[in-house]
């Protein structure tokens, strides 16, 4: 058998050291002290249904659906947050600030605005003008995953300030584990190593449902390759979305407990996702998600059916700087 050259040998070993063909790295590249903003608007439709209570009884009797009442109310709100890199790690992670850093804007259903509301005084965002809002400290892989999250009690002393009560209501959802599965939510949805198009991979996330209480949703991922037209150097990602389980929020803060919950995610419904893997920064971002289901609250004397139908649609963009108004 001939023996190979050394030049030979130098360009087979860079054949098997090379990343297999079509495959694209997608990761946050993150660079000591940039800054980029980000302006998340979230859309939501909900209808409630509350059945008659005083006909909570066993069979045969049949229940009277004329004493139901139909609950229905929607909202939009506009956020604008800061993030500016602190320091980067030798493995890719880094530890950024995020900031939020223009207001919250609120729209009451219907959601035909053109333009958003005017700014107003907020306990998060805090006051109008230039003044910024509440920060936290994330540390962050370069798959967007939060792994550790610092200030969250300077947040719910802002928030709850020394009200026990109101402090018990919010203290589960601002704390750290919860924070980093929200937070990841927003930034952690790349794959951890390099994909092709038809890749697929998984993560986990919590909906907080408010005082009803959360839902573990799993999300599947497909990368589907380069975008189209204007998107055309983009890679784009689509996610679709499972429910896991759901728990009842049954603090004794609160006048009612959920007894029990039963929820579903209506299929058809997607996330798309835009990214640019040479800046390592993502673009625009756009979810929908549908979630009905039937849950039992009891207060002290009473015992409520409520049926939910909740519509969320969420919109992302992200920015060098904030826009001029």
């Amino acid at each position: 058998m001939r023996r190979l050259g050394l030049c030979g040998a130098l360009l087979l070993t860079a054949a098997f050291a090379s990343p297999a063909h079509g495959q694209v790295g997608l990761a946050w590249k993150w660079t000591k002290d940039g800054e980029f903003y980000v302006r998340t608007e979230t859309k939501v439709k909900q209808t409630l249904v509350i059945e008659d209570p005083r006909n909570d009884v066993p069979a045969p009797r049949v229940r009277n659906t004329s004493n139901d009442r139909e609950v229905r109310q929607g909202f939009s709100h506009i956020a604008y947050l800061h993030y500016q890199v602190l320091d980067v790690h030798e493995d890719g992670s880094a530890k950024l600030r995020q900031q939020v850093v223009k207001e919250l804007r609120v729209a009451k259903d219907p959601f035909d605005k053109k333009e958003d509301d005017p700014p107003k005084n907020d306990d998060l965002l805090g006051p109008q003008g230039n003044k910024p809002g509440a920060k936290l400290i994330l540390h962050v892989k370069p798959s967007g995953e939060v792994t550790k999250v610092e200030g969250q009690n300077e947040l719910l002393t802002l928030l709850a300030g020394s009200d026990t009560g109101k402090r018990q209501a919010i203290q589960e959802a601002l704390s750290e584990e919860s924070l980093k599965k929200t937070l990841s939510e927003s930034l952690g949805f790349l794959p951890v190593a390099k994909v092709k198009p038809g890749a697929t991979w998984k993560r986990t996330a919590e909906l907080n449902l408010g005082p009803l209480g959360r839902a573990r949703v799993e999300h599947d991922y497909a990368y589907e390759g380069k975008g189209e037209g204007e998107d055309k150097n983009l890679d784009r990602i689509v996610r679709t979305t499972r429910l896991v389980r759901f728990k009842g929020f049954d603090k004794p803060a609160l006048s009612f407990r959920v007894s029990e919950g039963h929820f579903t995610v209506a299929e058809g419904k997607k996330g798309t996702f835009f990214f640019d893997a040479e800046k390592g920064r993502l673009v625009r971002a756009s979810t929908e998600m549908k979630l009905e289901g039937k849950l039992t609250i009891l207060n002290a004397t009473t015992t409520y059916r409520i049926r939910l139908v909740q519509k969320q649609s969420t919109s992302t963009t992200v920015m060098d700087k904030l826009p001029a108004k």
